[in-house]
């Protein structure tokens, strides 16, 4: 690698995701030090993640198909590298994933992003838990489900959306009530069964409404209104508290994501 030109490993990272940017960083000191001939002294790293960023940025005014809420999502802080601008455009770009899992009463289910699982404990679990998607949404109308693929016990599944902002603080609160700008859901057990699909509906063009429904049914519960700013989507469990003699003990209920796409 250290015999190529500057531009071959230019186009070489082009092709490449961010994780992989990194990776070429650390074989090829070239690439990842700091450029002293570019005009903007960046790392060829960084030049890189920039350079993906201006076509991106380019061709969502050109094309005009892109949303609000992603352009606001890949502006650039003029404290943050373009790496990890670099990395949200990734997030725009790929499927939805539950990309934050925050707090300890819920895990991967064998390492599947989309796929996530309550943990029970003898006594409880402390502090709020939630698993958060990647999207960011502000305008027009989008849809997410979730297909319940397993139910622990009694513990029912808390699905909604919370602001973009206040995500950063999660790890500090002890339940998602505590979150101001949030709407969500309670879905006792009695209401699911394994099996069956959770959609959510956030309409911004209808006065800002989230609804939720169960196999496309209405289940009774009344839409949240008045709805604005950037929202992600957002569940969690009521992981509850468990005894050492119960059925499956260790984890509670399992979703994972079905579908989705603005509307």
């Amino acid at each position: 690698m250290e015999t190529c030109t500057d531009d071959v490993i230019f186009a070489i990272a082009s092709f490449l995701k961010p994780n992989d940017l990194v990776n070429l960083a650390l074989v090829c000191k070239r690439f990842g030090s700091k450029n002293a001939t570019s005009k903007t002294e960046l790392s060829m790293m960084e030049e890189s993640s920039r350079h993906r960023i201006t076509i991106a940025t380019k061709d969502a005014w050109k094309n005009n198909h892109w949303r609000d809420s992603d352009l606001l999502w890949i502006r650039r802080d003029e404290r943050e590298s373009w790496m990890a601008v670099h990395h949200r455009l990734h997030l725009i770009q790929t499927e939805l994933v539950f990309s934050h899992v925050i707090g300890d009463a819920i895990t991967y289910v064998d390492g599947d992003i989309k796929h996530i699982q309550g943990r029970r404990s003898i006594g409880g679990t402390d502090g709020l838990s939630v698993a958060m998607c990647q999207k960011v949404m502000e305008s027009g109308r989008h849809y997410a489900e979730f297909i319940v693929t397993k139910l622990g016990g009694s513990n029912g599944i808390i699905a909604g959306i919370i602001r973009h902002e206040d995500a950063k603080d999660l790890s500090n609160r002890k339940r998602l009530g505590d979150i101001i700008h949030r709407q969500s859901f309670y879905l006792e057990s009695y209401l699911l069964k394994r099996g069956d699909v959770i959609g959510l509906v956030l309409d911004f063009d209808d006065g800002g409404e989230l609804t939720v429904y169960i196999n496309g049914f209405f289940p009774g519960v009344e839409p949240r209104r008045g709805l604005s700013g950037q929202y992600c989507w957002v569940v969690t469990m009521d992981h509850g508290i468990t005894s050492p003699d119960t059925e499956n003990r260790g984890f509670s209920s399992s979703i994972r994501i079905l579908s989705s796409s603005p509307i």
